[in-house]
């Protein structure tokens, strides 16, 4: 399934953070209907611009600021010390758009809504790589 952008009209801060959980929620539902079940499923957000992603392959166009924070934790794609594969996460691959998209912005700009286990529903921490990372 292709990443998926959103701009809302609101911009009241408690209902962007609705939008981005029921956008969530819905882009889980639907990996749940073919039971295909990935590790999270993030909406990252910038300047309401919205982009909802799964944890997964590494981004193929990795934006030039992920790629010199990520490269500090390790070798991108590989585990690190803390046995998560660097460059995997729904962090990344949902701000990479955004990245990509506003060559000018650190990481740490982009704002992420809580993410889930789209088999459960069920809220999962941010990984220590993300937390370094953003």
């Amino acid at each position: 399934m292709a990443v998926r952008v959103f701009k809302p009209a609101t911009t009241v801060k408690g209902k962007l953070l609705n939008i981005c959980e029921k956008m969530i929620f819905n882009f889980a539902k639907r990996y749940q209907r073919k039971k295909i079940y990935p590790a999270t499923v993030i909406c990252a957000n910038y300047n309401r611009e919205f982009v909802i992603d799964k944890s997964g392959a590494v981004p193929i166009n990795l934006a030039n600021q992920l790629k010199i924070q990520l490269s500090t934790l390790g070798t991108i794609g590989e585990r690190n010390s803390s046995g998560n594969f660097i460059g995997r996460c729904s962090e990344v691959r949902a701000s990479n758009p955004i990245l990509n998209h506003n060559p000018h912005l650190r990481t740490q700009q982009v704002h992420f809504s809580n993410a889930y286990r789209p088999r459960t529903m069920q809220m999962i921490p941010t990984c220590s790589n993300c937390t370094r990372t953003f």
